[in-house]
């Protein structure tokens, strides 16, 4: 093969123009300001997720010990009234034990409220004592349907429910 043959081929395959480089340029510019609102909308669903199923593992952990070891178990928040800020697991009566302890708390900004200081389980896995009114659990910045609802059954059972934010 020539060399001229050689660098005829090669001219096929030169690259983009600069007008198709633009256009590809702006249509992606254009994309990623759609998709990033969403993926912010998406990171506070997720968060908010998260935080309400680490306090419902903790409740059902609580409700567990409790009836594993035939004793009253408690939820206690580390700060009287502010959730967030972390919560123990301990069995109360003449010598408390504690079990688990969350010392980090709810991360984020994350507001769990409930006028409640404590969620106790006797023996037998019931609620022992009043029943707490809701859990609410809310993010900095709410949008649409991000407040979660954490309810406690007089059996015991704790479930979440999704609400819209606080205007």
């Amino acid at each position: 093969m020539d060399k001229k043959c050689k660098y005829s081929l090669l001219a096929k395959y030169r690259g983009f123009t600069l007008i198709e480089l633009m256009v590809t340029l702006a249509i992606a510019a254009i994309l990623v300001s759609i998709a990033i609102p969403n993926f912010n909308t998406l990171i506070q669903n997720n968060r908010i997720t998260a935080h309400a199923n680490e306090f419902l593992s903790a409740l059902s952990i609580a409700r567990s010990e409790a009836i594993k070891r035939g004793a009253t178990v408690a939820v206690t928040a580390n700060t009287p009234g502010q959730w967030q800020m972390g919560w123990t697991i301990a069995t109360t009566g003449a010598a408390p034990v504690t079990l688990y302890v969350n010392q980090a708390g709810l991360a984020g900004g994350t507001a769990l409220t409930n006028p409640a200081n404590v969620v106790t389980y006797n023996s037998r896995g019931f609620l022992a004592g009043a029943i707490p009114s809701a859990f609410n659990l809310t993010i900095p910045n709410c949008t649409g349907n991000q407040v979660r609802t954490i309810t406690i059954s007089p059996s015991g059972s704790a479930r979440v429910a999704t609400a819209a934010c606080p205007t």
